[in-house]
């Protein structure tokens, strides 16, 4: 179980990190910098709350199918 105390020191490792964004001239890279800043955030606290990654032998293997990688390429056929 994560505290309150270890949650806020996770959040205020992040929060120059957040104030710093506001020297990005747009939305759109204060937007990426946000959205970075708080998938670091995420996987700070999953890791604390679930104790860090485990290997798992059964864990689905991230390759792409056949039809997958033929659509992707947009080389499928298709016939009417």
């Amino acid at each position: 179980m994560l505290s309150e105390d270890k949650f806020l020191t996770l959040a205020k490792e992040k929060y120059t990190e957040i104030n710093a964004l506001t020297e990005h001239p747009n939305m759109l890279d204060y937007e990426r910098g946000l959205r970075e800043v708080m998938d670091d955030l995420a996987r700070s606290v999953i890791n604390e709350q679930l104790g860090g990654q485990t290997y798992n032998r059964r864990k689905k293997n991230h390759r792409l199918h056949i039809w997958q990688s033929e659509r992707l390429q947009g080389t499928r056929i298709w016939c009417a």
